[in-house]
């Protein structure tokens, strides 16, 4: 009798159970169905795929099923709690790695190194190589190494990661003659000790950009960069970067984002707010943001420090142009960069050394080079990129690419909407 009433209970259960699953799985397609897509994700930092667009043309070709799964991945309601429940499974199963992402020693997490895409970065390389054969320029390139090499040792066991150096010594190799190579390999390793690597992002800290500075000043003809100073000055110490995000790891440790300014400009600071008088920094600049018509009298903007992303604090994030614009007497001209967002935090040890700088940023630019370096009376061309950016990079190669009168016209039609 008691056997019965317990199988009657178990099959109850069963069918409860069953109810359930059908319920959120249709809950779930609804909301697939019905939420509209979002653009941007802030916790990855990243563009999110949209609804691929059905013809019989990219029915037959592969592409629609190949764009959908990337949709429906991307677009997958309550996706960020999906993944946090899966990494605590896998941590639970012993795994020390998910989404790409793995679970170091000292509560780093790492980005595996990319392995090279390799039609595109031949094609950026020759670019390259062809405007550093066509111009008296100078130009320089910095490849920077990231944490997953830096910091080898505090990588979980068996990782699989590739050599990430192999492709740097390789990529230095086929760059011209013309281009000065500049190595930050033995500095950031000689500093591996230091915070120069957030734990949950995969970006350089402050710190560590200012350690590839002092390395980098010299080849770029500036002397004696360890004469200016700096205070520091935590924004955060509530970062939580993309690694963490993308993994949805439970953290060990959050980050803090610093901002170095020069004494000399925070003594004055602070002086004039004891004074209530007005503060005139060391180098006066004006930041315009090109293509969004706006402009700054700042480097950082502080409102983002609010959101998920607040490596965005410098700069505002990724923009396709932002120009500099000083009242220094340098000497140097106007320097050119091409970048990623390794750049941002970088930038700031530059200002007193160059009249303009303009930065621009390939992934989002589709502007006339040759006619910026025209008009812009550059003198010197800077490529500042991370490695996994830079070996993974589709858009530089197009970015340098002379431009016919035709492509010029039409690109201009597109940034007026005419």
């Amino acid at each position: 009798m008691q056997r019965e009433k317990d199988k009657k209970k178990l099959k109850k259960g069963e069918i409860l159970a069953g109810w359930i699953v059908i319920i959120l799985i249709f809950v779930i397609t609804v909301a697939n169905i019905v939420l509209p897509d979002r653009d941007f994700s802030e916790k990855e930092n990243r563009m999110l795929a949209q609804r691929p667009e059905l013809s019989v043309t990219s029915l037959f070709d592969g592409r629609f099923m190949s764009h959908s799964e990337s949709w429906l991945s991307d677009q997958f309601a309550l996706r960020d709690l999906w993944i946090s429940v899966r990494s605590r499974f896998q941590l639970l199963m012993g795994k020390n790695d998910s989404n790409g992402v793995y679970r170091g020693e000292r509560g780093y997490l790492f980005q595996a190194p990319s392995e090279p895409d390799e039609e595109h970065l031949s094609a950026n390389i020759e670019a390259i190589n062809a405007l550093a054969e066509n111009t008296d320029l100078r130009i320089f390139m910095m490849v920077t190494p990231t944490a997953a090499n830096i910091l080898s040792e505090y990588l979980p066991a068996f990782a699989p990661v590739t050599d990430q150096n192999e492709y740097l010594t390789a990529l230095k190799e086929k760059i011209s003659s013309n281009i000065q190579y500049i190595d930050l390999y033995d500095t950031l390793k000689e500093h591996e000790s230091d915070y120069i690597y957030y734990y949950t992002d995969h970006h350089w800290t402050t710190k560590g950009a200012y350690y590839a500075f002092l390395t980098a000043a010299p080849l770029l003809g500036i002397q004696n960069p360890e004469e200016i100073s700096y205070a520091r000055y935590a924004v955060t110490d509530s970062f939580a970067g993309t690694l963490a995000s993308r993994s949805g790891f439970p953290l060990k440790k959050e980050d803090t984002i610093e901002i170095w300014v020069p004494e000399e400009d925070a003594a004055a600071a602070e002086s004039s707010q004891e004074d209530g008088g007005t503060y005139q920094p060391s180098v006066r600049y004006v930041v315009d943001y090109v293509e969004e018509e706006k402009k700054s009298a700042d480097l950082y903007d502080s409102e983002k420090l609010e959101g998920a992303d607040k490596y965005a604090v410098f700069f505002g994030g990724n923009y396709p142009q932002i120009r500099i614009t000083t009242t220094n007497d340098s000497g140097r001209g106007t320097l050119l960069i091409f970048k990623d967002s390794y750049a941002n935090c970088f930038v700031p040890f530059l200002l007193p050394y160059y009249d303009e700088i303009v930065m621009i940023d390939p992934r989002y630019y589709y502007g006339d080079i040759s006619e910026l370096i025209s008009t812009e009376k550059i003198t010197n061309i800077l490529f500042l990129y991370n490695a996994d950016t830079f070996f993974e990079d589709t858009s530089l190669a197009d970015v340098l690419a002379p431009q016919s009168a035709e492509q010029t016209g039409v690109q201009a039609e597109e940034q007026t909407g005419e």
